[in-house]
């Protein structure tokens, strides 16, 4: 069981810092069992983190969220989504990343039906795929008009290049505002 310390920060108002993990304990912790709050030698709370589901032997994250999603639930294949698993799951050509006691697997978009986890080379785990149709990639280019020579901080018009000939609509959305 790692602790978890609270100490002051000499920044601004006294923010404070909450490592999971004592510094320089090597891999991370990537099956935490339980949460112990101290004040002092004096015990406050200690919570079961067993009641989180952390403890299965897969768990699936959306990464666009950081939301925990059911395993069987439909998946947007136009989604990056985390894996975590016990060591003896693997997922070919997936970026992998080995903790304490369980594996982290990063799976990147497009998502496909051959995405698939394997627990001592049997089939464990596939996805469900949404039927969404896969968004192509699409390459614009923002150049002022021709023979214009625009100063910071004024007003222009901008010509867009690259738009489809079959789009319907376009929006620019620079910062918060969004400009058709």
């Amino acid at each position: 069981m790692d602790r978890w310390t609270a100490r002051e920060v000499v920044l601004g108002n006294g923010q404070r810092e909450l490592p999971c993990q004592k510094e320089g304990a090597g891999r991370p912790n990537l099956r935490p069992q339980s949460l112990a709050i101290t004040s002092g030698d004096t015990s406050v709370e200690e919570i079961d983190l067993s009641d989180l589901g952390l403890t299965a032997p897969l768990l699936l994250f959306d990464l666009g969220t950081g939301q925990k999603c059911d395993p069987d639930s439909k998946l947007d294949p136009n989604r990056d989504y985390g894996l975590l698993c016990d060591p003896s799951m693997e997922v070919a050509s997936a970026q992998f990343f080995k903790g304490k006691n369980r594996s982290a697997y990063l799976l990147t978009r497009p998502l496909t039906g051959e995405t698939r986890v394997l627990c001592a080379g049997d089939p464990y785990w596939e996805p469900l795929l949404a039927n969404t149709q896969r968004r192509r990639a699409i390459r614009l280019a923002l150049e002022s008009p021709p023979g214009d020579v625009v100063e910071i901080e004024t007003a222009t018009h901008i010509d867009v290049k690259g738009v489809p000939d079959d789009a319907s609509e376009v929006s620019l959305i620079i910062g918060r505002r969004d400009i058709q």
